[in-house]
This record gives structure tokens, C-alpha cells and sequence, in this order.
């Protein structure tokens, strides 16, 4: 204490000493932007600072997810502030005097909405529909005809980084490792699987975080796609109803209803849908068991489809002028699975006999899920200086069954079938501090704690041909149990001047995982610290170009279905096994992008250089339990990097026309071995995609798009190229009230997939034909201009992680 008091006053003598310096110091303005009817923030409205008396430019920003924003090395003098978004009245904030060294605090700013029935398209002719941000690529999916039905799938489409390929499989820069969140808060799906049960109607704009910033989880080695829904606004009663049909048992509908009144805001609502899949396959495979070799060859086709529906209901209630709580529920109900019918002709090569059976496979799952949160906010003041704090449980139960048979002359000659059950539960806990103006930036900080348990069992009945029954077979079945716990604290702070914006963070991770296999009794247990920095920046050039570059650490957890040690047999050749040793993977990631506007028109280039290390993959080999079987399991088999360069653009030569053209090139190789396996593969792979739209005056838009990927390897064969396209039609009647969508997917009936892989003793190859020209027609009703809030979906699609007794 002694040695701090003489520091402080040497410092202050010094200082006293020091002759004065006459220098103006920088002013800062901050303030907040809000919605004028619901209070709520407005996020990413444009703010734009003029000089008087001659209304130069001086800066600008925009304003971020609590509507704040903040205006630093302003010099002293006299402004004027311009406030600007879609969709609202712009406000000007008149005669701004900045002293030397103040910090000038405009408070809350409100904007009025807008209300005009052709303001959609308006906008759309006048202002980009993808565009770049400090961390992300933000898209206006409301600008997208041809997510005017359909899903968030189908709004990803053409988005810059994102490929979706003819099965609906959606990667992000090649790689399907990516989370997704809903409004900021994660989704326990499998991308891909979530992103299709989100109705692209309720989005408003979609987030594309290549490099995500410390704050966020950093599970997933890819990135991070946000979709962010609509918000309601006004007071009253308000309403959004939805529903949709094709042919092949396709159908669905959604309804939701909210009623504001002061501080209290309620809602509730209900769904179903049916998803409809049919597809063919053809397949290959040799397995050399000793001095022979078996040739298979598989000809099928299969269909299925869930069938899904839930209830929702929840409430916000302002309790003060600061401070907001707020309760929200959901039960959900998923019924599916599917059926597959294949020829097969096993041979023993070279002169051995020649044997044709049927194969019939059939899986099928049942679920009930609850999910629940509470969360609250308070706010210090207006300048965005809150706490807020979060609590959410998913519970889940729920049984999966599958089988396979084959038979010859209609004799069941080999059967084997499968029963999994068992819960799974998730907690979830958060506190989030925010405060701006700390050190001239923004320090956003706060600690997150996941809890997850898992129990299942699994039963298996083999066919005995004897009996001509299905009997119990004891020695494969299975009991296990799982829990996993991470704690995770995060610190990140931003702050912009002259031009300059820089955003540095820092994460730290405790996991700790327990694996109990209840039929062994052993327990497999791993314990470890992890740490992820990351850092961004941004540059502001003349005519509103910048340039951004950051890096960022992700990692790729296994899932407790990755890590069960249990036996599964799909078929008579085909065995899944996971493996409890197995770590995670951590990916590297850098990037550098810049954006060119062009008045209506942009251009958008990046490049990026990924390396993941103890690369996890679900590889092939022989089963050394069953030398004519093939086993399917996941292990850390070395590394990959991708070295790539990305190039989109959104045109508008005419208000009735906007062109989006887009490619991406990269090189990839994967590096690495397993015991008489060497990984090591490289190539050059490429995709490109085009989307036009046509606007009418007459409240018409038509969307034409096709993308086109390039074969890439993988760590043990390659998988093909394949082509797309998709037409969509919107019209919207009622003063936009009422929209009606007609798509087509797939529209020219695209090309088979094709999948080749080989190892020690085994080589394999299959071609997926999908459906072609799948048509949907689609219908939307808004009533009293509806917007869904955040919370109205928080949760979907978290419901079905793990799978039955996962």
C-alpha cells in the first residue's frame, strides 16, 4: 500500500511539473436506437455524423444489438447526426456542439416505422441484399423471393460461404461443422437438420460468422450461421398465420398470435409439418476376406418423411424503465423415419458362386420434448451499460427402432433389429455484462455454464431361420450413461477510431466428460482447459469501402453418439461403432475480406486459410470381428487446411433486375494415417452459383438460381460434383398483406452424387439420385403487421440432440 501511495504521488508531482499542453482532446458521441412503438432496439440502423456548416462527412458507424452506438476521436466543433434503417423514417439530430475531451450522450433516439405496402420492394431495388460487417456478412432475407417459402435452407442458397448441395446439406466453406443459432442462442441440431425447421417467412435477416469472436461458443470448427427473426410491432392484437403443400405428401402449417398491450407483451401459437424425402441408390463395394474377394452390388430407392407439430406460449414484462423479465415455453411432438428397398448380387470373386436377395432396412423415431427459459435484463442507464442473465432446460425423451433383412424366394434369410431409448436433459446458464465507453471501447464480458446427461439403452433381435422368429441377442445389448460439463468465462472489447476498428477477446473453457458402459462397468473420463483468442479489424476507406481481417479458434466436440463403444449392425455388411477415446478437434482459422460499393450495387472478396488439427472423422475398415463386414467409425486421423478465396457480388443494373453472381476456390488437403492407411490427399476444388430476380410493379418477384460444386477428396476416396436449380414465384395481394409463393427445387433435376472411398482390404462406391422438380406452394397472412419476436422460437430444433438413448 505504502509503495502504490508513493508511485501515485511521484506520478502526480511529475505530472505538475510537466509544462501544459494546449492540444484539444478528442470528443466521443454515443447514444441508442430504438423502435418508437415497442421500445425494442434497433440493430444495424446507419449513423452518420456531418460537420456544420457544411455537412461534410465526418464518420459513421452502425448500431449494435442493443441499438447503441458510439461516435469516438470527434473533433471539437459543431454537427449534425443523421439516423437511418429499412423500413423507418430517418431522424436528424440538429446542432451538436463537441466540446474538447466530452462525451456527449444523445440518449435515446426513436424512429418511427414506416408502413408502406410496396416499402419491401423499394428497398430491394435501392439497397444490397448481402453485406459486410466488422465480423459477419449480414443477408436481408426478406429481399429473397425465393425464400418466400420454404425454409432457412432455402435462404442460404446463394449466400456468400454457404453451399447447398441437392440433398439440402448445407456446408460452410466446405465444411458441415457449424453451429446455429437462433436469435443468438444455440440450436442442438445438426445444422443442417435445424436449419430446416425454420420457416423462411419468419426470418429477418441471416448472420454469417466465419470468424466468430471470442463471446461465442466456439463449438464448431466452421463458424457460425445467426438467423435472426422478425420482431412484432405495434400494440394490440396481431397475428401471422402460414401453411404450404405439395405434391408427394408434403404439407405444413403455423400459427402464431401475440397481443402487446403497455409493458406486458404475450404470445402463443402452434405448428405441424410434414417433410417428405425420396431418393435412389446405387452402390458398389468389394471386401477381400482372405484368398476370394466379395463383390456386392446394390440397386434401391427409398422415401420417408417426419411428421412433427408442437405448442408454444410465452410473455415479456417491462418492469421498470430499466429492467425486463421475461418466461417462455414449448412442448414439441416428432414423429418419422423412413424405408429403403434394395436388389443386391453378392459374388465370390474370381469363379465363386452368385447369390441375389432383397434387402429391406426401416428406422423409425419417436420424441417429446420440453423446453423452458427465464431470462432478465437490466439496464445502468441508456447506453447500453446492462447485466443480463439467462436459464433454460431442455428435456427430452423419446425411443428410435430399425431393422434389417434380407431375403431370398421370400425367405427371411438374415434379420437383425434394434430398439434405443432413453433420456436427455440439458441446463444452460448465463450472465452477460455489457459496458460501453470502458477505455474509449466496449467491453462485453460474461460466464456461461452447459450441463447435459444422457442414459439409453439399446436391445437387439436376431433372426433365427430355425425358428423362423426373431430371438434376443443378449451379448449385444446396452446400457450407458453420459455427462458433460463446460464452464466457460469471455472477455472481449471493441473500439473504433479514425477509421480504425478493432475488436480483441479471449475465452476460456473447463470441460469435463464421464462415460459410464453399464454392461462393462467401465468408465471412460476426460478433463481439460482450453483457451480461445480471437481478433478483429476493420478499416474504413473513401466511398464506403472497407477492408476487415481476423482470427479466431473453434473447436469440434464429439458428440455422446460419437463416443458409445457399443456394436451396431446396419446390415449384414455394415457395422457403426463409436469410440470413447475419441479428443476434439481444434481449428485455426484467419481471414481478410473487402467490400467495394458501387451505389446500389456491391462487390464483396475474401480470403481465408483454415488448419484443424486431430481432424475428426468417421472413417472405414475391415471389422475384425466379421471379415466379409465393413466397420463405420469416427477417429482423430491427422489434420486438414484449406487456403481459398471467396468473390460475390450484388448487382442491380435495373430496378426490376438484380444479378448475384458467386465463387469460391480453394485448396484443400488433409494430412494424417491410421495403421496401414496413409490420409495424406489434395485438391483443388471450386463452386460457383448465380441468382437472378425480376420485380414487377405489380407486387411480382421471380428468382432464378443454380449453383454448381466441384469434386473434392476426403480422407479416404473423394465425393463428386453436382449441379442445382431453383425457381421461385412471389406475389403479394392486400397491400403486402397476403404473399403467395409457388417453388420449384431442383428444377432441371440436377446430377447423382456420387461417393468413392477405399482402404486396406475394401473399396466402395455410391451414386444418390434425388427427386427431381419439387414443387411447393406456399401462403402467408399477416395481420396487424406481425413480427415474431426472438423468443417466440427460442429452442427450435434444440430438442433433438443426441438421438434415443444418446
Amino acid at each position: 500500500m505504502g509503495k502504490t501511495l508513493l508511485f501515485a504521488m511521484l506520478a502526480f508531482g511529475l505530472n505538475g511539473l510537466a509544462p501544459a499542453q494546449p492540444m484539444e482532446a478528442d470528443a466521443a458521441i454515443v447514444g441508442r436506437v430504438g423502435d418508437a412503438e415497442s421500445a425494442e432496439p434497433v440493430e444495424f440502423a446507419n449513423v452518420v455524423l456531418y460537420r456544420l456548416p457544411d455537412s461534410v462527412q465526418v464518420q459513421g458507424t452502425v448500431t449494435d444489438r442493443t441499438g447503441g452506438f458510439a461516435l469516438t476521436a470527434v473533433r471539437p466543433g459543431r454537427y449534425y447526426l443523421e439516423i437511418s434503417f429499412i423500413g423507418y423514417r430517418s431522424r436528424v439530430v440538429d446542432d451538436i456542439e463537441c466540446a474538447s475531451g466530452a462525451r456527449l450522450d444523445l440518449g435515446r433516439v426513436n424512429l418511427v416505422a414506416v408502413l408502406l405496402p410496396v416499402e419491401g420492394t423499394e428497398a430491394t431495388a435501392t439497397t444490397p441484399a448481402i453485406t459486410r460487417k466488422l465480423d459477419r456478412t449480414v443477408i436481408e432475407v426478406a429481399r429473397l423471393p425465393n425464400a418466400g417459402s420454404g425454409t432457412a435452407v432455402d435462404a442460404l442458397r446463394n449466400a456468400p460461404s454457404v453451399k447447398v448441395d441437392i440433398d439440402e446439406n448445407v456446408t460452410l466453406r466446405g465444411s458441415a461443422n457449424f453451429r446455429v443459432l437462433v436469435d443468438g442462442r444455440p440450436s442442438e441440431l445438426e445444422p443442417a437438420d435445424a436449419l430446416k425447421q425454420i420457416p423462411a417467412a419468419s426470418i429477418d435477416r441471416i448472420e454469417i460468422i466465419t470468424n466468430p469472436s471470442a463471446k461465442y461458443d466456439p463449438e464448431g470448427a466452421a463458424g457460425i450461421i445467426n438467423i435472426l427473426l422478425k420482431k412484432q410491432k405495434g400494440p394490440g392484437i396481431s397475428g401471422m398465420a402460414n401453411a404450404n403443400a405439395g405434391p408427394g405428401n408434403r404439407y405444413g402449417a403455423d400459427l402464431l398470435a401475440g397481443y402487446r398491450e403497455g409493458k406486458a407483451n404475450v404470445y402463443g401459437g402452434g405448428n405441424v409439418n410434414r417433410y417428405a424425402w425420396k431418393n435412389r441408390v446405387e452402390s458398389e463395394s468389394r471386401i477381400i476376406p482372405g484368398d476370394d474377394t466379395l463383390a456386392t452390388a446394390v440397386s434401391g430407392s427409398g422415401h420417408g418423411g417426419p411428421l412433427l407439430g408442437g405448442i408454444r406460449a410465452g410473455g415479456d414484462l417491462q418492469l421498470g424503465p430499466r429492467d425486463r423479465a421475461g418466461l417462455t415455453g414449448r412442448v414439441r411432438a416428432y414423429d418419422g423415419g423412413g424405408d429403403m428397398v434394395s436388389d443386391a448380387t453378392e459374388r465370390r470373386l474370381p469363379s465363386g458362386p452368385t447369390r441375389r436377395y432383397l434387402n429391406e432396412q426401416n428406422w423409425r423415431w419417436q420424441t417429446l420434448v420440453f423446453f423452458g427459459m427465464a431470462d432478465y435484463e437490466h439496464g445502468f442507464d441508456t447506453s447500453g451499460h446492462k447485466v443480463s442473465g439467462r436459464l433454460s432446460l431442455i428435456n427430452r425423451n423419446g425411443n428410435s427402432s430399425g431393422s434389417s433383412q434380407e431375403i431370398e424366394a421370400e425367405d427371411t434369410v438374415y434379420g437383425r433389429r434394434n430398439e434405443q431409448s432413453g433420456p436427455w436433459r440439458r441446463l444452460v446458464g448465463e450472465l452477460a455484462y455489457a459496458r460501453p465507453e470502458l477505455a474509449g471501447g466496449k467491453l462485453e464480458s460474461g460466464y456461461e455454464g452447459r450441463w447435459q446427461y444422457a442414459s439409453g439403452r439399446r436391445a437387439i433381435w436376431v433372426y433365427d431361420r430355425a425358428a423362423r422368429a426373431y430371438l434376443p441377442d443378449t451379448l449385444s445389448d446396452n446400457s450407458n450413461t453420459g455427462t458433460n460439463g463446460v464452464h466457460a468465462a469471455y472477455a472481449t472489447w471493441n473500439r473504433e477510431w479514425h477509421g480504425l476498428g478493432i475488436q480483441p477477446g479471449l475465452r476460456v473453457e473447463y470441460e469435463d466428460r464421464r462415460i459410464r458402459v453399464i454392461s462393462t462397468d467401465s468408465v471412460y473420463e476426460m478433463k481439460r482447459l482450453d483457451v480461445f483468442p480471437s481478433l478483429h479489424l476493420s478499416y474504413g476507406l473513401p466511398a464506403q469501402q472497407q477492408v476487415t481481417a481476423g482470427y479466431s479458434r473453434r473447436v469440434n466436440r464429439p458428440g455422446i453418439w460419437e463416443l458409445d463403444p457399443s456394436s451396431y449392425w446396419e446390415s449384414a455388411r455394415s457395422v457403426r461403432q463409436g469410440n470413447p477415446e475419441l479428443a476434439p478437434e481444434f481449428t485455426d482459422s484467419w481471414e481478410a475480406g473487402y467490400t467495394l460499393p458501387l451505389g446500389r450495387n456491391s462487390v464483396n472478396t475474401a480470403v481465408y486459410y483454415r488448419v484443424t488439427h486431430d481432424l475428426k472423422q468417421w472413417v472405414t475398415m475391415k471389422y475384425a470381428g466379421d471379415t466379409a463386414a465393413l466397420l463405420s467409425t469416427p477417429r482423430n486421423v491427422g489434420r486438414d487446411r484449406s487456403l481459398g478465396c471467396e468473390l460475390s457480388a450484388d448487382l442491380s443494373p435495373w430496378q426490376w433486375l438484380t444479378v448475384a453472381p458467386g465463387a469460391d476456390l480453394y485448396d484443400y488437403r488433409v494430412e494424417g494415417n491410421l495403421p496401414g492407411q496413409d490420409f495424406s490427399r489434395k485438391s483443388f476444388a471450386w463452386s460457383g452459383s448465380l441468382s437472378l430476380t425480376l420485380r414487377t410493379p405489380f407486387g411480382t418477384q421471380a428468382q432464378l438460381d443454380g449453383n454448381y460444386s466441384a469434386p473434392t477428396v476426403t480422407s479416404q476416396g473423394r465425393q463428386g460434383g453436382w449441379f442445382g436449380t431453383d425457381l421461385a414465384v412471389k406475389q403479394t395481394l392486400l397491400n403486402r398483406a397476403l404473399a403467395i409463393t409457388l417453388r420449384v427445387g431442383s428444377l432441371l433435376g440436377g446430377v447423382p452424387w456420387e461417393d468413392v472411398s477405399a482402404g486396406p482390404g475394401f473399396s466402395s462406391s455410391s451414386s444418390f439420385y434425388h427427386e427431381p422438380r419439387v414443387i411447393t406452394l406456399a401462403v402467408s397472412y399477416n395481420l396487424n403487421n406481425f413480427r415474431p419476436s426472438p423468443k417466440m422460437r427460442t429452442g427450435e430444433g434444440e430438442e433433438m440432440q443426441g438421438g434415443p438413448g444418446r
